[in-house]
């Protein structure tokens, strides 16, 4: 559920850190762990279906090989994703999981239009945020009307396009940014989140970073061990309800 505190954690992957990634039983993990919601990726099987899987191949995740892209749905269902778990698809963590947050990565550029026709034909209204680093994907789900979140990520050398795309989609209450912490003191950053605009950062792995973001004031981090993030934000939040008013 979502905390009342002024920082979501997501868990990335679901707590990959301490669960095999991107499958239910990391999800439920991250849950347990006090994750807020949940992070996790989509790319598209050979015959199209919304596979949740970080990488463009299953050989590091999987007990398998081969490109997610060239696999049908069947094959990819016979891999081993950890600790038995099988590699889930995104209806069945929507259906699953209904009332949880998602943060939902587009890997895959063909991605964005099944994704969209699922939210259309299955309105969730549990949290929702589509992110991409890819701006065109950005622009294609901004361009349809809803109440979802629509993200830009940006890595360690992509400033220039976070610039870009703040100056491209700013004007659109749904929009948000998600900067690698490298790039996370940029000037339009800030002001960006000083005028209520959505701001992630990540990676966040230590507790004095979580510490500083939540003094710094960003809306979201998302992490691979969330437990790390809740148990400093119950501190910052303690130490902030200590203070003379």
């Amino acid at each position: 559920m979502q905390s009342a505190s002024p920082l979501v954690i997501y868990g990335h992957r679901g707590a990959k850190d301490v669960a095999p990634e991107n499958t239910m039983l990391g999800f439920r993990r991250a849950l347990a762990d006090g994750a807020d919601q949940l992070e996790l990726d989509v790319r598209l099987s050979r015959d199209g279906r919304m596979v949740i899987m970080h990488d463009a191949t299953v050989d590091r995740t999987t007990d398998g090989s081969g490109a997610v892209a060239t696999m049908t749905w069947r094959e990819l269902q016979r891999l081993d994703a950890g600790a038995g778990e099988r590699i889930p698809d995104l209806p069945q963590v929507w259906q699953k999981l209904a009332e949880i947050g998602l943060q939902v990565e587009i890997k895959a550029p063909a991605a964005i239009g099944p994704v969209l026709e699922l939210l259309r034909s299955q309105p969730r209204s549990a949290p929702l945020m589509l992110t991409s680093f890819d701006a065109e994907v950005v622009a294609a789900a901004l361009a349809v009307p809803g109440d979802c979140r629509v993200g830009l990520i940006g890595g360690a050398s992509e400033a220039d396009k976070i610039r870009t795309g703040l100056a491209d989609f700013s004007h659109d209450p749904r929009f948000c940014v998600l900067v690698h912490r490298t790039i996370a003191d940029m000037s339009e950053v800030a002001a960006y989140r000083e005028q209520g605009g959505h701001t992630n950062t990540w990676p966040v792995r230590e507790t004095e970073e979580v510490l500083q973001i939540l003094d710094e004031g960003w809306s979201g981090i998302t992490m691979d061990n969330p437990a790390i993030g809740v148990a400093a934000r119950k501190a910052w939040l303690a130490r902030w309800l200590a203070k003379p008013r």
